[in-house]
């Protein structure tokens, strides 16, 4: 039994997710700490309006770099990872300004179409939000390529305490949801400034001549790795902007606390494995077909088990610890909690993994079933939503199948390579 656990812990792959798993684990334990004193501070209605300006701003984040950040970590040489780098950076620059001259020009049709009106008069805020999460995303993969898994993990803590330090204080004074945005806002910044001090970027030496065929070389990824991480995005977010077309703030507030406490538990190891096993399925990769499908395989069975102890929690007392936690105001948000977990259980299998397309230069597939998936939920939403709980069970199922059959076409792809 000794020689089996040294033998885990000799493993670089389990050192590296270990370091990260430490460092999120602190992160959701202070938020899980702060969280009940936050939803007693702040109305549903709150949560639910900070819930939808955050999810515009999570949509527009994923492709503010066009998905050249994934590729950071590809280079053989770091000399060519900094030019993907110094291009990543370049193109946020733009994007974000195009999306915010759209946004000057044409905000209220743009917030219309996501049932996001009440938020025109914040669409700066909007965009500078835009801005400092895309940079946050893409110094998390220069650190994740410098294998600095440590560092990551310290600049999530940083992050965690000073957006939920803040968020108690601000609410303490004037609770309201712009409050719970500024507290976001300010451990996006924290995460940006560690991040630049624990990466030691440089770019000087970086042959600009070499952006143009860095653009060409990793074309694929704004292609396909960009549209179909929005549609991914949109898909996920999508529930948020028809629950609050169709049932209002007070239900996006109970969805957004009940999606939250599912996915930061299961986000422990999930958010670990995810930056570990593309970086290590990348070199995998690198050596031979076979390596990649023997790491692919083992990181889906250490989810399938460890996902599913917080299901069997949640499915048996959802309601009771939600109201015990946070309050008899948020009971309902257990119920949601119960229709979700299969939705969640294999999404939670699904992320780390969801990269392996990407590697394998096989964009085009994923593209096509998040297509199909976003076309699906949407017709599924419109269909069902006489009632809330109608709405929600059949999301649940359809997303959770989703998951489920994009695993199998993952592991197909990687039995047919050559």
């Amino acid at each position: 039994m000794k020689s089996v656990i040294a033998n885990i812990f000799q493993s670089d792959f389990n050192k590296n997710i270990l370091k990260l798993f430490t460092g999120t684990s602190l992160s959701t334990l202070i938020t899980f700490i702060v969280l009940p004193l936050v939803t007693r501070i702040y109305s549903t209605e709150d949560y639910g309006t900070f819930q939808l300006i955050i999810s515009v701003i999570t949509l527009f984040t994923a492709v503010t770099s066009l998905k050249y950040e994934m590729a950071i970590v590809l280079p053989r040489k770091s000399e060519d990872s900094r030019v993907v780098i110094l291009l990543s950076i370049l193109i946020l620059i733009i994007v974000t300004l195009l999306i915010s001259i759209v946004f000057l020009i044409a905000g209220e049709f743009v917030l219309s179409l996501l049932d996001a009106t009440e938020l025109l008069p914040y669409l700066f805020l909007v965009c500078l939000g835009i801005l400092i999460g895309g940079m946050a995303q893409i110094l998390q993969w220069v650190l994740v390529n410098n294998k600095m898994y440590g560092k990551l993990s310290k600049v999530k803590i940083a992050e965690t305490t000073v957006t939920q330090s803040s968020s108690l204080s601000l609410g303490m004074v004037h609770p309201s949801f712009l409050g719970l945005f500024i507290s976001y806002l300010s451990g996006q910044i924290v995460n940006i400034l560690l991040s630049i001090r624990n990466s030691h970027l440089r770019f000087d030496d970086v042959d600009k001549f070499k952006i143009k065929n860095t653009i060409t070389e990793y074309k694929k990824f704004p292609l396909i790795n960009a549209p179909m991480t929005f549609m991914n995005k949109l898909s996920l977010e999508l529930p948020i902007f028809m629950i609050a077309k169709s049932f209002g703030p007070e239900y996006v507030g109970l969805y957004a606390l009940s999606y939250r406490i599912m996915r930061k538990p299961m986000q422990l190891l999930g958010d670990s494995f995810s930056k570990v096993y593309y970086q290590e399925a990348s070199d995998a990769y690198k050596k031979n077909n076979n390596a990649l499908i023997v790491t692919y395989i083992a990181t889906v069975k250490k989810l399938c088990i460890i996902g599913f102890i917080p299901i069997v929690i949640v499915l048996l007392f959802g309601p009771q610890l939600v109201e015990m936690v946070f309050g008899a105001k948020w009971r309902e948000a257990g119920v949601f909690l119960q229709i979700l977990a299969f939705w969640n259980y294999f999404q939670f299998i699904n992320s780390p993994i969801s990269k392996t397309y990407s590697i394998i230069n096989k964009q085009e597939i994923a593209l096509s079933l998040i297509l199909s998936s976003l076309i699906i939920r949407f017709l599924t939403m419109v269909l069902f939503d006489d009632t809330i709980y109608q709405f929600l069970i059949a999301v649940s199922i359809v997303t959770g199948g989703f998951y489920l059959f994009y695993n199998i076409g993952i592991y197909i792809s990687l039995r047919r390579l050559k």
